[in-house]
């Protein structure tokens, strides 16, 4: 039961006084308003009018959330691969939408000006005509303005890589020319003889010196000209190609005369104690056969190399497995190899990433012995061996020389012991040691005894740190490898002289970087269906609560209140729904007023 403040309605009106009186008397809370019998109230609730729009909203939400979960899918999914449009793509489509509007309807200046702002600043769409004479355009830069949201509402779901875009264009490259017999003055020299009938061929031109020396000291190509940073092309050519194989057991004897030759020419007071590598250019273009008497061939003498050849004829030891001796007069096996001039057909392919240099030899067919250019004729073939013998001295001088024990023999030592104490030495009498032969594992003998020769006892490691540092750069390979390797290294090398080249037109495939969309769908799928999944889950829970209690509920403050049951609203609203949803229209429209005893409501007696 309430009091007689609560059954009679505040009425409006001039009074305020009255009014006023009447909000401040305090209500009379009966006894046993702890004990409300809600019984009738649930009653009041099931037969209350049921409010249908909160039901269709959730479900109407739920379902708007999963279409668009869908077509966020399906847009990655065809921004998937493409490439990434640049910033100005946006403004484009807009301008062209703008104009075509313009054209049809009359516009104010400030209109127009907000028109185009719309792509930069967001206070345009408070214009109403930009919204109502543009409204697609104002739904395109809308667009724009969301798009930024995929980043934040999907991470690592659209993400952007960058990818090599390719195209193909003619462009010049340069072309090796060391098989065009005209242009053989480029590499090598050569005069007149016998009355201009014949060339003598005097040696390679210091510029191809230069090249092989880099080369071989580098262990690599040189750097060739590219087109673009970004470049690929192929070509076919002929060029010199040095073949090493195994010699037979007549070279190999010849190869040892002249290693018994050169150690006997040797000064008196100088004893070669072993020999571990030899290397030599044989005299062979005045003779028809191998015989006792041949010669090492004097490049750095132009009259001594006249009957040169193109072979260089190679003699090493190779140390046997686990010998640490430093006996440094144990000759180890020897092995024998001729390295001979071959005429080639290359097909490469050239890359360029960023500026660094790949080159793949495709394939690579060896044909014909070149023979050596001695008393040469006009003729076009006999030219073109000028350049190649040129090439093949060029690459003879890095590796020709020895490797060898000696001792000082002089008149001062008078015993053997003295002798070998103090004048037993190695020597280094070859251009290999300013090339990547050097850590040859052929070589490997020769430098671990000289190791142990300057040290007293048994090393605690077989090889200097320098010769690790050599052998490293050799990565462990054999002498024949690395032979034919340095006269590839050079051939290709010729590229980067302009001396050696003419320009071609060539296709040349350039890789463009682009920026792509990569969309990764499991990770939108697993985000998604997990957001899916739960929001059916309450909108399951939801329906199931809507059914049990007949009315739905918000979060306004006016539900809260009626909820509470205050005395003061017992006036207001309607009897048993504690004001459930749809909300009535006469609470909508009551008048509330904040005092220092809290809300008070002015009634309407109507």
């Amino acid at each position: 039961m309430q009091s007689d403040t609560a059954q009679q309605p505040i009425t409006s009106g001039n009074d305020h006084e009255q009014v006023k009186e009447k909000m401040h008397d305090p209500p009379d809370i009966p006894p046993n308003t702890e004990h409300v019998d809600l019984s009738s109230t649930m009653a009041h609730t099931q037969s209350a009018a049921q409010d249908w729009r909160s039901p269709v909203m959730m479900l109407a939400t739920f379902f708007l959330g999963v279409i668009l979960a869908f077509s966020l899918h399906g847009y990655y999914t065809r921004l998937d691969g493409k490439r990434v449009g640049k910033a100005e793509q946006q403004q484009n489509a807009l301008s062209q939408y703008l104009w075509k509007t313009i054209k049809r309807t009359e516009n104010t200046v400030k209109t127009i000006d907000a028109a185009f702002d719309a792509l930069h600043s967001l206070l345009s769409f408070l214009n109403l005509e930009v919204l109502s004479k543009f409204g697609f355009v104002s739904f395109i830069a809308i667009i724009a303005w969301c798009l930024p949201f995929s980043t934040v509402i999907t991470p690592a779901t659209l993400n952007v890589r960058i990818i090599s875009h390719p195209s193909t264009q003619l462009m010049d490259v340069p072309e090796l020319q060391i098989s065009n017999y005209t242009q053989f003055r480029e590499f090598a020299y050569t005069v007149a003889a016998n009355g201009n009938d014949l060339q003598k061929f005097l040696g390679p031109r210091t510029v191809l010196v230069r090249l092989a020396t880099a080369t071989a000291s580098t262990g690599q190509i040189l750097q060739l000209p590219f087109p673009l940073t970004n470049a690929t092309y192929s070509q076919t050519f002929f060029a010199p190609f040095v073949r090493c194989e195994n010699a037979n057991a007549t070279v190999a004897s010849q190869i040892d005369t002249v290693a018994a030759r050169l150690k006997s020419d040797l000064d008196p007071t100088i004893k070669e104690i072993s020999n571990h590598y030899l290397a030599f250019v044989p005299a062979l273009s005045n003779t028809t056969s191998f015989i006792p008497e041949i010669q090492a061939a004097d490049l750095a003498d132009p009259n001594g190399a006249v009957n040169a050849s193109n072979q260089v004829w190679v003699r090493f030891a190779r140390s046997n497995s686990g010998d640490g001796s430093i006996d440094v007069s144990q000759e180890e096996n020897h092995r024998y190899l001729v390295c001979t001039l071959r005429n080639a057909s290359y097909h490469v392919r050239f890359t360029w990433t960023n500026g660094k240099q790949a080159i793949d030899i495709l394939d690579q067919e060896v044909e014909n012995f070149v023979t050596y250019a001695t008393n040469v004729t006009f003729s076009s073939s006999d030219e073109a061996n000028i350049a190649y013998s040129a090439f093949m001295w060029a690459l003879s001088t890095q590796i020709v020389g020895q490797l060898s024990f000696y001792q000082d023999v002089g008149t001062n030592d008078t015993t053997p012991a003295d002798t070998n104490a103090n004048r037993t030495y190695s020597l280094v009498s070859t251009n290999l040691k300013q090339t990547s032969l050097i850590g040859s594992s052929d070589l490997n003998s020769f430098f671990l005894k000289n190791h142990a020769l300057g040290i007293s006892g048994r090393p605690s490691e077989p090889f200097s740190p320098q010769r690790l540092q050599d052998m490293d750069f050799a990565r462990n390979r054999t002498l024949d490898v690395m032979i034919e390797e340095l006269s590839v290294n050079m051939t290709i090398g010729l590229l980067s002289n302009p001396r050696f080249i003419r320009t071609v037109s060539t296709n040349v495939t350039t890789n463009t970087p682009q920026n792509i969309y990569d969309y990764h769908a499991r990770n939108l799928v697993i985000t998604y269906g997990i957001g899916i999944f739960f929001s059916l889950v309450a909108v399951i829970l939801g329906l199931h609560a809507f059914r049990t209690n007949g009315v739905s509920y918000n979060t306004s403050w006016w539900t809260i209140v009626a909820t509470t049951r205050n005395l003061h609203f017992a006036d207001i609203g309607i009897p048993g729904r504690l004001d459930a949803l749809p909300q009535d229209r006469a609470v909508a429209a009551t008048v509330a007023r904040f005092g220092d005893d809290g809300f008070r409501f002015v009634l309407d007696d109507h």
